[in-house]
């Protein structure tokens, strides 16, 4: 991870970075939590954390500014939450905002433009044959390498007629279609 530092200059990758530090880029928002809600007049918004459950808000203190001025991302107790932002998902809801892919945990939104594009193609089974110009492609949903090899799990995926290829994990879980 990047080093971060909040306004005060204090090192943003460890707790500092949680504790209500302004810092100048939220990756964790992009990256890992799950957004629940906005507030009412849309200069919040409540985030969970689908690891361990902790809510996240993240404000702009300083709304007098242009755009609100920097970000800040404080934890909040759930009663805080239940009281600036009502009702959000359970943790059902957050556990389907997420799929797991190769041991990997994906947000869903993260990879739903590519997934509504597969679903668009049709796909064939197929092992990947390899050619002179290149030695492996990628899964255009979740970048897996797909490459000559008795691994099924890397030498066997789903080609499309365009010759783009999904991996037999997402076609499986994302694109086949379910009685």
């Amino acid at each position: 991870m990047p080093k971060l530092l909040t306004k005060k200059g204090q090192d943003a990758t460890d707790e500092n970075y949680f504790i209500g530090g302004t810092v100048e880029r939220l990756p964790l928002i992009e990256h890992h939590l799950v957004k629940l809600a906005n507030s009412s007049d849309g200069w919040a918004t409540l985030y969970q954390d689908p690891n361990d459950s902790r809510l996240w808000e993240r404000t702009y203190s300083q709304s007098q500014l242009h755009g609100g001025g920097p970000q800040s991302l404080t934890c909040i107790s759930v009663s805080d939450a239940q009281t600036r932002y009502g009702s959000w998902p359970n943790e059902e809801g957050i556990a389907e905002a997420y799929v797991t892919i190769h041991g990997d945990s994906w947000k869903k939104e993260d990879i739903e433009e590519s997934v509504e594009w597969a679903k668009g193609e049709e796909w064939k089974n197929e092992i990947w044959p390899g050619n002179e110009s290149w030695d492996h492609d990628h899964c255009q949903i979740c970048w897996w390498k797909l490459y000559k090899s008795d691994d099924t799990e890397h030498g066997v995926g789903y080609r499309s007629k365009k010759d783009n290829w999904l991996c037999t994990e997402c076609y499986e879980q994302l694109i086949k279609l379910k009685p």
